[in-house]
């Protein structure tokens, strides 16, 4: 695990504070928060299992996104790759239908939550379905080690 997090370029997160909901995480450039397994969203089918992803789990996450982002060509990916610590994060762990650790993360560029109530994206999941490249998701595979979906939203 140390060599794997040795190589990425940034700081691994580091856990801040656990309350009954999520805990927030922070590295020298991002912040975001992790939910627990109880925590009710509509953005996991109701029917999948879900767990509370681990802080080794979140940098493992971070890991996968940074050399999967590398292979995107798009303009949109480049723009995500160069402001990546601009964006917070919203992760939330099930267990996919082949019993694989799955992360849901959600991503909202820091300069336009800021805008809103800085405490939405911390306590609860919001599904933003405009904003184009300031609003995106995307799904790892904690098992097989793969980005498996990357969802940039449109703009109205």
């Amino acid at each position: 695990m140390i060599v794997l997090f040795s190589s990425c370029k940034s700081t691994p997160f580091i856990e801040i504070k656990e309350n009954e909901n999520a805990y927030l995480i922070r590295n020298n450039n991002s912040i975001g928060e992790v939910f627990n397994e109880n925590f009710e969203s509509n953005a996991i089918e109701n029917s999948l299992k879900r767990f509370t992803p681990t802080i080794e789990e979140v940098n493992l996450a971070e890991h996968i996104l940074r050399l999967g982002l590398k292979k995107l060509k798009s303009k949109d990916g480049r723009f995500i790759s160069r402001n990546l610590k601009d964006y917070k994060r919203q992760y939330l762990g099930y267990i996919n239908s082949d019993g694989d650790k799955m992360l849901h993360i959600s991503f909202y560029l820091d300069k336009n939550s800021k805008k809103q109530d800085n405490r939405f994206w911390k306590e609860e999941y919001k599904m933003i379905l405009d904003g184009g490249i300031s609003y995106w998701i995307m799904k790892i595979n904690l098992n097989t080690n793969k980005l498996e979906n990357i969802a940039i939203n449109g703009v109205a």
